[in-house]
């Protein structure tokens, strides 16, 4: 009996220990996908919680010094620091069996492995640092990230409720953008942002549905860029106030870009690297509309003007019999 016991016992906590692991929070997203929205995400809204679910790996690969990266067991410090008498806003961290409370300044806890419920609730506005540090054993700390990683609250929870998180998927040349918003009260419209460098810029606006309180899904398309970039939705109130969607990482589509010079311009714009296989240019607006369209029968035009859109930003695509084969962005001044 006893050993029928042990027998019955290996085989089921397997699927005990997955059960609890998925009953914890899912799809589960990877560390590194984690740390891609962690390192790209800016601002939170006040009262607008942010949920991810995250499977902690056993071990991470920490750089200890400058092209050094070694292999630990994962055992994670995560503090909290902030200005002032009370934290902008607290993390809250759930494995299935306990909860961790992150809302103290100088506030310490530590993560092990395993899937994690971590939930971001924005307080009050103002400013929040967050460190991440692997521990080496010894009391030795490594940083994740060199500096923590610094987040803004912002005032003001908006007329709407983020009902869905911005998902993406390839159509073809196209890449498809959706998220789903509830009770949008005063909304002026939405706005689908890319982040390349250190700030995000408008690509395309999303027209605003009416719809009262009930749960609306957007949908909108961008012809797929060459280059890997962040993206996010900005909400607008009438009276400018923004919030901000969760921020999504899309790779590039992997074709060579071309190159649009002199980009800002006033006046013209000139292409270098055009594929031979291109038969059309098309010059789009923010909101999708067509605003020029350009024939290529033998070979591309020296310069293509500009000077008579207005400033702003615009997408420049090259299209073959296919459809689209590669995009880039052109900043009209």
């Amino acid at each position: 009996m006893h050993r029928l016991i042990c027998v019955l016992v290996a085989l089921c906590l397997p699927a005990l220990f997955s059960t609890l692991r998925a009953q914890v929070c899912s799809p589960a997203e990877t560390w590194d996908e984690f740390l891609v929205f962690f390192l790209a995400t800016d601002e939170f809204t006040e009262r607008q919680n942010v949920v991810r679910c995250v499977d902690l790996p056993e071990r991470i690969l920490v750089e200890i010094l400058p092209g050094i990266e070694v292999e630990f067991e994962v055992n994670l410090r995560v503090t909290l620091q902030f200005e002032g008498e009370g934290a902008p806003g607290r993390v809250r961290i759930e494995n299935g069996t306990s909860t961790l409370l992150l809302d103290e300044n100088n506030e310490q806890i530590d993560l092990i492995p395993g899937v994690k419920r971590i939930t971001v609730e924005p307080i009050r506005a103002g400013e929040a640092t967050i460190f991440i540090d692997q521990n080496q054993g010894s009391g030795l700390y490594t940083p994740l990230i060199p500096g923590g990683k610094t987040f803004t609250v912002l005032e003001g929870a908006l007329p709407v409720v983020w009902t869905k998180p911005l998902h993406f998927r390839q159509i073809g040349s196209q890449t498809e953008f959706t998220f789903g918003v509830a009770d949008q009260r005063d909304v002026a419209g939405y706005t689908l942002e890319r982040k390349e460098g250190t700030t995000f810029e408008p690509v395309q606006d999303i027209a605003y549905i009416e719809n009262g309180s009930a749960e609306v899904i957007y949908r909108t398309e961008l012809p797929a860029l060459a280059t890997d970039g962040y993206y996010r939705i900005r909400q607008t109130d009438f009276d400018g106030t923004a919030s901000f969607s969760n921020t999504v990482f899309v790779t590039g589509s992997g074709l060579a870009a071309y190159r649009l010079f002199p980009n800002p311009t006033d006046d013209y714009v000139r292409l270098a690297g055009i594929p031979e296989e291109v038969g059309r240019i098309e010059i789009r607006g923010v909101t999708g509309r067509l605003v020029r369209e350009i024939a290529i029968d033998e070979a591309v035009p020296d310069r293509i003007p500009v000077g008579d859109l207005r400033a702003g930003m615009y997408l420049v695509s090259l299209l073959g019999r296919d459809g689209v084969l590669s995009t880039e962005r052109l900043l009209v001044r």
